[in-house]
């Protein structure tokens, strides 16, 4: 792990992690140089997910991923989409 941080100094990093452990707060001393921002979410909410949001996911071949994936974006211009992806490979 000190290698790769090594290898990344001077680069834009960003950890994400649920839980957050001793473990990764570690890392993320070892990984930053400079005092890291912690995001939580959990104010006491019972439920955080926006009323109007909708969730869903699909599994296609991996030859149509590409025209699935424009078609989509494209009929839904005017909403706000977030797209995951298996590793970094996956983005062109």
């Amino acid at each position: 792990m000190k290698q790769i941080a090594k290898s990344i100094k001077g680069e834009a990093n960003m950890l994400f992690s649920q839980p957050s452990t001793k473990k990764v707060e570690d890392l993320a001393r070892l990984s930053f140089q400079t005092t890291p921002v912690y995001i939580d979410v959990d104010d006491g909410r019972t439920k955080v997910t926006n009323k109007g949001l909708q969730r869903g996911y699909c599994v296609v071949p991996s030859a149509k991923e590409s025209v699935l994936l424009y078609s989509f974006l494209k009929k839904n211009l005017t909403k706000k989409v977030m797209v995951f992806f298996s590793s970094c490979n996956s983005v062109k």
